[in-house]
């Protein structure tokens, strides 16, 4: 009986077969077949392990690779199997069974049909070894820097395969979960390999699967390996960020605007790490004017992308170093702290306040007044601002100065009687430093000529 049909692992034939193969002339009244566990397929390596145990007695194992054609009976309409086996390339087993089979030079893109036997064990059996999986296409979440890798077999409808690995041109295989970023290529772009990985070890199963009839109407089985190759692999391309947006600083007025679509980060000057959370900057117009007193409470590195969306990854960061906003003061007398009904010919502005009478360069005074203005002294070697107005509520940043003081003059500013007059220290877009809060230094007095 050949074993082709009906194949029981370990049966003996009931009836008198005569095999011819690979160097093999045998007869024998009960021929029997090698046990298909005693084979494991390595799919990493593409190798076949054979280890019989000692009571099989074979001492050489043949491997062939047989031609199965399916055709349909022109009579019955049924479709038959036929399995013609070719001359099997002989293998010694070693002292403890074994041997090894290289099947590397075999197309994994197909379906691998064996045939085994051995020179006692000569009914053959047939082993196949399924044909990795090339029906893959590798899906990218440009936003998360994340990558699917799909089954389209049914192109219809795609699965997810799991077990997959990746590596860059010439790098290493590394094992990918899904949904694991890989922000880390974002930078400079990159282009990776992915597949489905080979399975492990896997040994041949006891139970035979039948390919269909033969002439006869007798079942043509073979043992099918469990596991799989390594597939086919697909590529995904991980795009390279774009340059990071701009902001628009005004150090005079302390605002940062920024384009709707992008996102911020602050990091104190203290801070040992860069702070990871990013805040949005979402509206409905095309800028948004961020007030800097809100955001640099102190020396900082401000950064600024355009935020990901569901089809671009965030662009790379555009850096910034602020210092922290300057202070001054503004006192009279003793020490006091100017208000608005301070005789402003009375007040000086300082960098530091005083605790003490008496002030001490750098500063700011009066030098002197007449009927339509006041004129100040800037002791410092800084750019100072006044700005004077009927109001008595400190004005915003964003007020433009009446005058500037430069370091080291004296400036007529334009003032008469019960205007109030307030002062701060300028900003500066070469040095890239705040303005200060505007302090009041007081109010106009009454001129006499006297």
């Amino acid at each position: 009986m050949n074993l082709w049909k009906k194949v029981m692992l370990g049966a003996a034939a009931v009836a008198f077969t005569t095999v011819v193969s690979a160097g093999v002339n045998a007869s024998s009244a009960e021929a029997s077949s090698m046990n298909a566990k005693d084979i494991t397929v390595d799919y990493a390596n593409q190798q076949l392990t054979i280890k019989e145990s000692s009571t099989t007695k074979d001492t050489k194992i043949y491997v062939s690779v047989p031609t199965i054609s399916v055709k349909t009976d022109k009579t019955t309409g049924d479709s038959v199997v036929t399995v013609k086996e070719k001359t099997g390339t002989e293998y010694d087993l070693s002292s403890t069974y074994t041997a090894t089979v290289d099947i590397s030079s075999y197309a994994v893109t197909k379906d691998i049909y064996l045939s085994f036997k051995g020179n006692k064990n000569t009914d053959s059996i047939l082993v196949k070894i399924p044909a990795a999986n090339t029906k893959l296409k590798a899906v990218v979440d440009a936003a998360e820097a994340t990558v699917t890798i799909n089954d389209v077999t049914d192109s219809k409808n795609p699965t997810e395969v799991t077990g997959t690995e990746y590596c860059t041109t010439n790098g290493t295989w590394t094992t990918y979960t899904s949904g694991t970023s890989l922000s880390d290529y974002m930078k400079l772009g990159a282009t990776l390999r992915f597949r489905v990985s080979a399975s492990t070890s896997a040994t041949i199963p006891t139970t035979a699967t039948s390919l269909g009839n033969d002439a006869n109407g007798d079942s043509v089985d073979a043992y099918v390996a469990t596991g799989h190759f390594a597939s086919n692999e697909v590529k995904a391309k991980i795009s390279k960020a774009a340059n990071g947006p701009k902001a628009t600083i005004d150090y005079s007025a302390r605002t940062i605007k920024l384009a709707t679509g992008t996102e911020y980060r602050v990091t104190l000057g203290t801070a040992k790490t860069v702070t990871t959370t990013y805040t949005a900057v979402s509206t409905s117009e095309k800028t948004v004017t961020l007030s800097a007193d809100s955001i640099v409470t102190a020396a900082c590195e401000f950064d600024v992308r355009t935020a990901a969306t569901s089809a671009k990854p965030a662009s790379l960061i555009t850096e910034y170093s602020f210092e922290a906003i300057p202070v001054v003061y503004a006192q009279y007398a003793s020490a006091k702290a100017a208000t608005t009904s301070t005789d402003v010919t009375t007040a000086t502005v300082l960098t530091s306040a005083s605790t003490a009478a008496g002030y001490k360069a750098p500063y700011i005074t009066v030098a002197s007044q007449d009927a339509k203005s006041v004129s100040f002294t800037n002791s410092t070697d800084d750019v100072y601002e006044i700005y004077v107005s009927s109001d008595s509520t400190t004005p915003a940043s964003t007020q433009k100065a009446t005058a500037t003081l430069k370091a080291g003059t004296t400036t007529a500013v334009k003032a008469t009687e019960g205007q109030y007059v307030f002062a701060r220290k300028a900003g500066d877009k070469t040095a890239m430093t705040w303005s200060s809060a505007y302090v009041v230094m007081g109010v106009v007095p009454a001129y006499s000529a006297e």
